[in-house]
């Protein structure tokens, strides 16, 4: 994974994961409840994070449960150009809005120019890239209108 400037371990507690982040770089989180993260896979989640570091339960299967202990790292910095994962959806073009793509339901990205009032902008494309390829997403958050 790329960061730009930035990679480090999260210092707010993540105290449980509710669902598998093994294997999830690149996917957009949500908060579920104090201390807890799961996946986003819809458009009306709230952005949280993005996955540096994906990592399973302590107890592998058991959701929510600690996360393995030091190996979870996640991305909540505002602004930063981060790489992300685009859904099997289609192509990614630089400039293009950036949402979860609710079809995926695996924390992946679709381009959305014209987003539906109410759902999460999780930011711009920096880079184009083919379905189920990675690009450099600006993280920035906002609501569409």
């Amino acid at each position: 994974m790329a960061f730009g400037y930035v990679t480090y371990k999260n210092f707010a507690p993540v105290n449980e994961i509710a669902s598998n982040l093994t294997n999830s770089e690149g996917c957009g989180l949500r908060i579920t409840g104090p201390g807890r993260v799961a996946l986003a896979t819809t458009q009306s989640h709230i952005p949280y994070a993005l996955v540096a570091v994906g990592t399973d339960s302590i107890t592998p299967g058991t959701y929510p449960s600690a996360p393995v202990a030091g190996s979870l790292e996640i991305i909540d910095q505002l602004g930063v150009a981060v790489q992300v994962t685009n859904s099997a959806a289609g192509a990614i073009v630089a400039g293009d809005l950036i949402q979860i793509d609710p079809s995926a339901a695996n924390g992946t990205f679709t381009a959305d120019n014209t987003p539906t009032g109410g759902t999460y902008v999780w930011g711009m494309a920096l880079t184009s890239c083919a379905a189920s390829e990675q690009f450099i997403m600006r993280f920035n958050p906002i609501v569409a209108r």
